[in-house]
């Protein structure tokens, strides 16, 4: 062998030996959010919806980070539409929709350059409904044009502590307007009538430790002299139970097979290995599945997906290489040939020294 053959395969041997160099590569998807909260005024007219959850989270290395959301929205839990994205942990859908429940999907996405991972999802649920008018056309929770009428949850009542009393009128403390009536001599006012005090049950008691009731002047004098007390004290006894199934909220405790209502459907489990990519499944833990990208292969053992020319770290990429048949052999010839070379020199050598006797 020649001493120029030599050096293309000694150059060829190191250059592939070369190959294997430790550096991080992010194979894995980022995390779910957690803690989606759908925010949606129950007095507006316009169907918009309102998104917040908390970061997810990526891979170990240094460049490991999520790079935006997807945001879907399904009307029945199971076949989610995606709607936009976000950069941020909150995000707005003005898309104006009608009355009914909703289902909504966010996932994170990581800023891998020429293959992004798509991390699973965390799913909320709300009912959008619209902003009610009372008889009058006053919208909830606004003061009536006729004082001092107020709409609370659908009912005109008075309220002219809120609204105020027409012109002339003075403001009870249950709510209504009165007419004083002028008094003579010193232009004071002459008292009516005698209270007469009713008041409702005590409300449950608060975290706060207090009880509220109203107690409303049967003969509205407009005086609050002999009025009895609306609070009192008491002491607080936590309930057992904070949530129930339909309040639209997945609590500890809920699942999807035991409360869909409030958690959504449950969804079918993905089986790595049979021919087909499921939701849940990617290339980088079942490429069995799922195709690899262009420039990387399958590693049948692990099931996941690694570039054809670089290896992972040190030792361990110098085997992932050897686990291809291709690579092995370009391995094996290279380290012959290296071999063969060698031999070839020393036995060259060894009749050159051998004529130098002679």
């Amino acid at each position: 062998m020649t001493k120029k053959t030599f050096l293309i395969f000694a150059i060829f041997f190191l250059l592939l030996a070369n190959n294997v160099y430790a550096f991080c590569i992010d194979r894995d998807p980022p995390s779910a959010p957690s803690n989606l909260l759908i925010h949606d005024s129950p007095y507006d007219d316009d169907g918009n919806i309102s998104l917040s959850w908390t970061a997810a989270t990526d891979g170990p290395c240094e460049n490991s980070a999520v790079a935006y959301y997807k945001i879907y929205r399904s009307d029945d839990g199971i076949n989610f539409v995606l709607i936009g994205t976000s950069t941020s942990t909150n995000y707005d859908d003005f898309s104006s929709l009608s009355e009914g429940k909703y289902w909504y999907k966010v996932t994170a996405v990581d800023s891998v350059i020429d293959n992004p991972h798509e991390g699973p999802g965390v799913i909320a649920t709300t009912t959008v409904k619209f902003n009610p008018f009372c008889p009058d056309g006053t919208r909830y929770d606004t003061c009536s044009v006729t004082k001092p009428k107020y709409c609370d949850n659908g009912n005109l009542v008075d309220r002219c502590d809120v609204c105020g009393c027409p012109s002339g009128q003075n403001c009870r403390a249950d709510g209504t307007c009165y007419t004083p009536v002028a008094g003579g001599g010193g232009g004071g006012f002459i008292p009516t009538c005698t209270e007469n005090w009713s008041c409702t049950e005590w409300s449950a008691c608060s975290e706060e430790g207090i009880q509220t009731r109203v107690c409303r002047d049967l003969n509205s004098c407009g005086t609050t002299k002999n009025k009895p007390a609306e609070t009192q004290t008491c002491t607080y006894v936590a309930p057992t139970q904070l949530g129930y199934c339909g309040d639209n909220i997945c609590q500890a405790g809920e699942t999807c097979d035991s409360c869909p209502e409030d958690c959504g459907p449950c969804q079918a489990q993905a089986i790595c290995g049979n021919g087909v990519c499921e939701e849940g499944e990617n290339y980088n833990n079942c490429c069995l599945d799922c195709s690899c990208p262009s420039g990387m292969i399958c590693n049948t053992t692990t099931n996941t997906c690694y570039p054809k020319t670089t290896g992972v770290s040190g030792i361990t990429g110098f085997f992932a290489l050897l686990s291809e048949p291709a690579n092995a052999l370009i391995l094996t010839l290279a380290i012959i040939a290296v071999i063969t070379t060698i031999l070839a020199l020393f036995s060259r050598g060894k009749r050159f020294s051998i004529k130098r006797k002679k």
